[in-house]
């Protein structure tokens, strides 16, 4: 069965809720790819009795940035933004 994102995300944290460890003190997220929406979502959105103490994403679908500096063509001046 093939569920949406919310209900993922909302599944993770019924279940992280009613776990013997989980729900009994912080934890860390370390996730890849689409583990990293189900686990902001947990950050943000889910009512955890303990908070997480570290989220780390990798290659995450995330928003990006809404500009990137053109390093290739930078003079000395513009490499520090680079």
């Amino acid at each position: 069965m093939i569920w949406s994102m919310n209900h993922q995300a909302q599944e993770a944290c019924t279940l992280l809720k009613a776990h013997p460890i989980f729900s009994k003190s912080e934890f860390n997220i370390l996730a890849l790819s689409q583990g990293a929406l189900i686990g902001r979502y947990i950050v943000e959105a889910c009512d955890l009795p303990f908070r997480v103490r570290n989220f780390v994403t990798v290659g995450a679908p995330n928003n990006g940035v809404d500009f990137q500096e053109d390093c290739n063509h930078a003079g000395l001046v513009e490499m520090d933004r680079c």
